[in-house]
């Protein structure tokens, strides 16, 4: 009796599945677009990654330098430790302790600006792909695009891919 009622369901549910997309002609398609490759291989995208490699190397030779700074205000109380009075040695103590607090906020801060810098160029590079996306979309009058992520789209022919197609506008703008 179970499987029957399977087949029983399995049947019913083509009559509410919407027919355009069962017999689906090729502007009902469904298309992907693979938004990761046109950031990774777009000379927008390429730009980007100097710029963030840029700057995130400048931000790093300054914490760097913090760095460093605090290891040898942590060295000098480390050697002077024993010689100091009670109030000095609480002083100092205090002192290290501020240098760290101070480096941790810095790095933190760095870490802010360099996921700013990068999501300020990449949401550029979207933004340019998502208006070449709506051009195409309108001038093929395609009804449905996704994202073309590996957890959701199994396989897709080629033909359905618009990725190479958005890739060569954004590069020729």
């Amino acid at each position: 009796m179970n499987i029957y009622k399977k087949y029983i369901i399995f049947a019913l549910s083509f009559l509410f599945f919407p027919h355009s997309l069962i017999f689906a002609g090729e502007k009902d398609a469904i298309y992907v677009v693979d938004m990761q490759q046109l950031i990774d291989k777009s000379e927008m995208g390429k730009k980007a990654t100097v710029i963030l490699e840029k700057e995130k190397s400048q931000k790093m030779a300054q914490l760097e330098n913090l760095k460093m700074e605090l290891q040898k205000i942590a060295e000098e109380y480390a050697k002077q430790e024993a010689f100091l009075s009670d109030e000095a040695r609480i002083a100092k103590r205090e002192t290290v302790l501020k240098k760290q607090r101070e480096f941790q906020t810095k790095q933190q801060d760095v870490m802010r600006e360099i996921d700013g810098i990068f999501r300020r160029e990449v949401g550029t590079i979207i933004k340019r792909a998502e208006d070449i996306l709506k051009q195409i979309s309108k001038e093929r009058a395609l009804k449905v695009v996704i994202e073309k992520d590996p957890r959701l789209v199994i396989y897709v022919s080629p033909e359905y891919d618009l990725t190479y197609d958005i890739l060569k506008k954004l590069d020729a703008t």
